[in-house]
Order: structure tokens, then C-alpha cells, then sequence
């Protein structure tokens, strides 16, 4: 199962944010063309840094 990345994701990691739709909005392009999405850990240690 690939992940998508959506914005609960966001508001995991960064719970202050105002605007985790934009974030992930920005963020998924970039997380398709690296393959970022390939599996839940790629994803969850992205979102870590």
C-alpha cells in the first residue's frame, strides 16, 4: 500500500501550523517525483526532517 501523503500528516509533525492543506498541497508534487511515497517509513523520515 503506497501512502499519500495528506494533511493529517501535516498537522503530526507540525501541529502549530495554520495551513497544513497548503503545506501538503506544496509538498506532494515533491513527494511524487522522488518516490518519497514509495513506503510509510520513506514518507514518516521525511516528514521528520
Amino acid at each position: 500500500m503506497t501512502p499519500t501523503l495528506n494533511t493529517e500528516h501535516i498537522r503530526a509533525v507540525a501541529p502549530s501550523n495554520p495551513d497544513p492543506e497548503a503545506v501538503a498541497r506544496a509538498l506532494a508534487p515533491v513527494v511524487a517525483q522522488y518516490e518519497i511515497d514509495r513506503t510509510p517509513e520513506r514518507l514518516g523520515m521525511f516528514l521528520a526532517q
